[in-house]
């Protein structure tokens, strides 16, 4: 009909084909930028796996040299002191975190001697009976940090003595501590006597600050002992004696311009009455004299047992370990602890006492 319009049958035949490709064509150009971004963020991450496990691993490496170092560091200043054997607080091992390039990576080591804290487990020999003079050094120790001396120390001698007489305890071990930290098992322990607590303006540390269970002595290096565990040492020792020991050892030994004195075992008894009578301990001579007599024994001017926290870095990767060396004179070491720690932390745990909390999966190198 003149002045109508219809669509020609071509036009309607083609215009739902062309709809459905372009449709199409979109569908694919989608799935296809979905897979190239999938696989470059697939890449992007097996490269970063990759380096992290590559970071890991030589951080692995840079912990394992650092222990290493710490080994040569020892066992020179072993050499270095032979004639006159003493291991105090301003040898190289002591006196500051020691940093090492390993590699990509850098290890820092900071070693602390075990002979410094009260041993736990020489609480009860391995005849069952117990030490009274070390139960008693507990006691006053315990009654220091605010608590029940007397209760506190019988429910850790329940805890690992062989018997199984055990007063309440639940579970008790009834065999020695493997690692320090095993002392939260032990029922009626309260946390604040363990980890420390405030008292209105000052801190008051925790149990485990102080104590080991790595030294085979029953004494204490009188060179690297704390305040408190000097206290506890004898009844007779006050604050002021030993204070007076700490005072001694930060002294300019007159004889050596730049060296400190230190206590050597063969003068121990008249080094010790000197401090009480002439560095604070306000004491007489003969009162000096009768209680460096009484616990000379209580003392070592070596340490036998160090404790080694490493920290190896890798640009932003981290990893930390924990050693413990029994230091066997000039034949070498003995590895009582090795645990290497996956979870992040940072420089300023060094800075925790050596004593703290302990993983418990541990290895033990039996000597032979």
């Amino acid at each position: 009909m003149p002045g109508s319009s219809r669509p020609s049958p071509r036009t309607r035949g083609a215009s739902p084909c062309r709809g459905f490709a372009l449709v199409l064509t979109l569908l694919l150009v989608t799935l296809l930028s979905i897979l190239v971004i999938e696989l470059s963020f697939t890449t992007k991450a097996e490269v970063r796996i990759s380096e992290n496990y590559s970071h890991d691993l030589q951080n692995h490496y840079a912990l394992t040299a650092g222990l290493q170092f710490a080994k040569v560091i020892l066992k020179d200043d072993f050499e270095r002191n032979e004639g006159e054997p003493a291991d105090h607080l301003h040898e190289v091992w002591s006196s500051a975190p020691i940093v090492r390039p390993v590699g990509a990576a850098s290890v820092t080591a900071v070693m602390v001697d075990e002979d410094r804290l009260l041993n736990v487990n020489a609480l009860v020999g391995p005849d069952g009976k117990q030490d009274a003079v070390l139960v008693r050094t507990f006691e006053r120790l315990i009654d220091d940090l605010g608590f029940d001396g007397p209760e506190m120390t019988s429910r850790i001698i329940d805890f690992i003595d062989a018997d199984e007489d055990d007063q309440d305890l639940k579970e008790a071990k009834n065999a020695p501590l493997r690692v320090a930290d095993e002392l939260r098992q032990v029922y009626g322990l309260p946390k604040e006597l363990l980890e420390g607590y405030r008292e209105k303006e000052e801190w008051i540390p925790g149990l485990l600050e102080f104590v080991s269970v790595w030294s085979p002595l029953r004494q204490v290096n009188v060179n690297t002992a704390g305040k408190r565990v000097l206290e506890a040492l004898s009844d007779n020792m006050t604050p002021e004696a030993a204070e007076a020991i700490l005072k001694y050892r930060e002294t300019t030994d007159p004889e050596k311009e730049h060296d400190y004195q230190v206590f050597h075992q063969g003068a121990l008894t008249g080094q010790l009455a000197d401090a009480f009578m002439n560095y604070g301990g306000r004491m007489s001579s003969d009162q000096a004299s009768a209680l460096a007599a009484e616990i000379t024994p209580r003392f070592t001017t070596l340490g036998l047992v160090f404790s080694v926290k490493l920290l190896a870095t890798h640009g932003t990767e981290v990893q930390k370990a924990r050693a413990v060396l029994y230091r066997s004179g000039s034949s070498g070491f003995d590895l009582l602890y090795w645990k290497i720690e996956g979870d992040t932390f940072t420089p300023e745990d060094l800075d925790e006492a050596t004593g703290g909390s302990q993983s418990t999966q541990t290895r033990i190198k039996k000597k032979k």
